[in-house]
């Protein structure tokens, strides 16, 4: 019994002298506890948690692994809102869950290297969007409102950051897809005319093509030393028709056998 009141009475004056210590440091208090950052070491003496403010005066929570490598934050940002993010084990950042820079929510993932491969979330038009980026850093995929308007589109680009394909809404309005070439010249446009109109066009030497359900070609529709053409195949995919411009650049048909053999031409030359 005296051993249960030693130790309750040693307990009792610990207690008593925190509280005092307390009250006459004008800092702490039973409520309150003022200080500038907290850090938990492990037993190594590394940092694994740490509470504090960062320079610009924010508040900030991090932790670290057993090798001192942060792996989570989760604070404020240099834009001053709220934000989450995770690192690898090399201490790379890995993701981003919080505010963006023009003020919109984001949502941002980093390949192992930390380079950016992904993000969701608000544009700089205030719209929403969906990127995608390779390893190189050079965007892939665009899906959703245009930087500088409030249509919607699609966008895919080649591994140079060349645009490759379009699928949306043109500056008239109108909905259209593109094609790009790895020049980024367009050459094919199937979409709404300047007219209002519907319109399919094949550019930079491009043609259009049809196969039979063996995948032999059946028809091309193209171009020719600059001239349209027009060529017809058999089910075995020989040439057994065709239309265009002579090197004259004369109108000319020329009609084959089943073997590919011109047996009939015509110009179109008086």
């Amino acid at each position: 019994m005296k051993q249960y009141f030693i130790g309750f009475f040693t307990g009792a004056c610990l207690i008593a002298s925190a509280v005092m210590f307390i009250g006459a440091s004008g800092k702490k208090d039973m409520g309150n506890i003022v200080v500038q950052s907290i850090t938990v070491i492990n037993d190594n003496g590394k940092p694994c948690i740490r509470l504090a403010s960062s320079p610009r005066h924010d508040g900030y929570f991090m932790t670290y692994n057993g090798d001192g490598k942060r792996t989570t934050y989760l604070g404020t940002g240099t834009d001053g809102g709220g934000i989450l993010r995770t690192h690898n084990a090399k201490g790379e950042r890995t993701f981003a869950l919080g505010t963006a820079k023009g003020g919109g929510g984001h949502l941002v993932t980093f390949n192992p290297d930390g380079k950016q491969t992904t993000y969701l979330g608000s544009g700089t038009a205030g719209g929403g969007i969906l990127r995608t980026l390779n390893s190189k850093g050079e965007e892939t995929l665009y899906l959703g409102t245009a930087r500088n308007g409030g249509f919607g589109f699609i966008s895919t680009s080649n591994a140079n950051g060349g645009e490759t394909t379009y699928l949306g809404t043109g500056i008239d309005g109108g909905g259209h897809l593109e094609t790009h070439n790895a020049n980024g010249r367009e050459t094919v446009y199937l979409g709404t005319s300047d007219m209002g109109t519907g319109v399919l066009m094949v550019k930079n030497k491009g043609k259009i093509v049809t196969y039979n359900s063996d995948d032999k070609q059946t028809t091309q529709l193209g171009t020719a030393g600059g001239s349209g053409k027009v060529q017809i195949y058999n089910k075995h995919g020989v040439e057994v028709g065709y239309l265009g411009a002579a090197r004259n650049h004369d109108g000319m048909i020329i009609l084959s056998d089943r073997y590919g053999e011109p047996g009939w031409g015509e110009s179109g030359k008086n």
